[in-house]
């Protein structure tokens, strides 16, 4: 508890409880591995829906490709959420951490949406192009070949930093359609269930004002925006910024490095 009481203390909470109501659609990002940013996202989002807020969640942890899957999932777990994520999950989540949110919409009923694009449409991607993702409706609303040059400038920035600067030019080209793809299969899905609101369970990335989900949004009324962060100074990023300890990691740069006695 004393990990929270800082946020917690902070006002976020009623700013973000604010915003948790009716038909609003709010975006809740996160540090994938902080437990504690997941924690407070539960309980704040738990205590919404204990006040008679009833959203879809949308999650980029199920892949909307297996929605499919993720409803025959629900039918046959009941209320288990461990079956539902056995059954429906996909890999390389650490779906203890998500499992609170998946309880949360079985034990109240919450419509589940996946919104995540898997392995096979990442390679349906490469080879086709964005009308292998997404039917002719889809590429009008959100015309992804025509992004503004600033999205795209901003997006291959991220990519750079998100991989500590090391990657070729070729591979940050590669991935920038793969992270326009993500980010518009999340905005369409809140724009498909968002009728008595929706959340969207997504990381920080995904969810940020300037390059993420809001800036491919169509719909009525803009986003409410939560970023949960572990350094100070990305406020203007986030309607809502709430700070949370690190999380021990090990240096996610240590991978590029170049061996001793290599160049």
């Amino acid at each position: 508890m004393a990990n929270l009481s800082a946020a917690e203390g902070s006002g976020a909470p009623a700013r973000v409880a604010a915003a948790m109501q009716g038909d609003a659609v709010v975006l809740l990002g996160e540090v994938h591995d902080n437990a504690t940013g997941h924690a407070l996202r539960a309980r704040w989002l738990g205590d919404a829906v204990a006040a008679g807020w009833r959203p879809a969640l949308v999650f980029e942890q199920f892949e909307a490709a297996r929605q499919g899957e993720l409803a025959a999932a629900r039918s046959a777990c009941g209320r288990d959420a461990g079956c539902l994520i056995e059954r429906a999950g996909g890999g390389g989540w650490d779906w203890p951490l998500y499992r609170p949110l998946v309880q949360l919409a079985l034990d109240n009923d919450l419509p589940m949406v996946g919104a995540g694009i898997g392995r096979s449409g990442m390679g349906a991607l490469r080879q086709g192009g964005y009308p292998a993702l997404f039917d002719a409706a889809t590429l009008a609303r959100y015309r992804p070949d025509a992004a503004p040059a600033d999205l795209v400038a901003g997006q291959r920035r991220a990519i750079e930093q998100g991989h500590c600067n090391k990657l070729p030019a070729r591979a940050v080209d590669a991935m920038l359609p793969m992270q326009f793809s993500r980010d518009i299969a999340m905005a369409d899905a809140l724009l498909a269930h968002g009728q008595n609101g929706a959340v969207l369970i997504a990381g920080n990335g995904h969810v940020r004002q300037d390059l993420g989900v809001p800036r491919w949004w169509r719909g009525r009324a803009e986003p409410r925006v939560v970023g949960f962060v572990e350094a100070a100074g990305d406020d203007a990023l986030y309607d809502v910024t709430v700070t949370v300890p690190a999380a021990p990691r090990e240096d996610p740069c240590a991978a590029f490095a170049v061996p001793a006695g290599k160049s």
